[in-house]
C-alpha cells in the first residue's frame, strides 16, 4: 500500500476489501475481482459423503447462501454474485449462467427431497490464501446451517491442495 501511494508501483495484487478506503484515499481506484459465489469451489472439494452426491443437495447448498447481502454487509458492495467461479473479466466467462436465487425455503425443500430434512452434516477442505476467502466460508457454512447443514470447514494450505490434486 505504501508504494501504491507513494507511486513506486502502478498496481497492487491481492488486497482485501479493507484496503478499498486506503487505496481511493491514495487518488487510485481500487479493482476487486473476487466472485463470492463460492459453493461450487467448496463441492469441489467436500469429502464425498452421500448428501453431496445428490444434486438435489448441491442445489440447496447454493439457495441457501445469502450472496448478495455477503456482498453488500462484508465486501461493501465491491463486486457482484455470479453463477460461477469466476468473473466477466476472464476468458470463458458465460453470462447467460446466473447465480442461484437466495431462498431459504427452497433450500430446505431440495434437502428434504433428498432424504435430509433432518439436516446433514458435511466436510469442506478449504483454501484460504486471503481473509474475504475465509469470511466467504464462514458466511457460507453459517447460512447454510440455517437450513440444517452442518458444514464442517477444514482449512488446508495451497500445497496440500497441490499434493491431493497431483496424488
Amino acid at each position: 500500500m505504501q508504494a501504491l501511494c507513494s507511486n513506486q508501483v502502478d498496481l497492487i495484487l491481492f488486497l482485501a476489501p479493507d484496503n478499498k478506503t486506503q487505496v481511493e484515499a491514495c487518488g487510485s481506484t481500487a479493482v476487486f475481482s473476487l466472485t463470492p459465489d463460492t459453493v461450487n469451489l467448496i463441492l469441489n472439494m467436500v469429502k464425498g459423503g452421500p448428501a453431496v452426491k445428490d444434486v438435489r443437495v448441491r442445489q440447496a447448498l447454493n439457495h441457501a447462501y445469502d450472496k448478495d447481502s455477503f456482498i453488500k454487509n462484508m465486501l461493501g458492495g465491491i463486486t457482484k454474485a455470479s453463477g460461477q467461479p469466476a468473473t466477466s473479466a476472464l476468458n470463458g466467462f458465460m453470462a447467460d449462467i446466473k447465480p442461484y436465487a437466495y431462498d431459504p425455503a427452497r433450500a430446505r425443500q431440495l434437502l428434504s427431497a433428498a432424504g435430509f430434512s433432518n439436516g446433514t452434516k458435511i466436510m469442506a477442505e478449504v483454501v484460504v490464501e486471503t481473509g474475504e476467502f475465509a469470511d466467504t466460508f464462514s458466511a457460507i457454512s453459517a447460512d447454510v446451517k440455517k437450513v440444517g447443514v452442518d458444514l464442517e470447514l477444514r482449512i488446508i494450505t495451497i500445497p496440500d491442495l497441490i499434493s491431493k490434486i497431483i496424488g
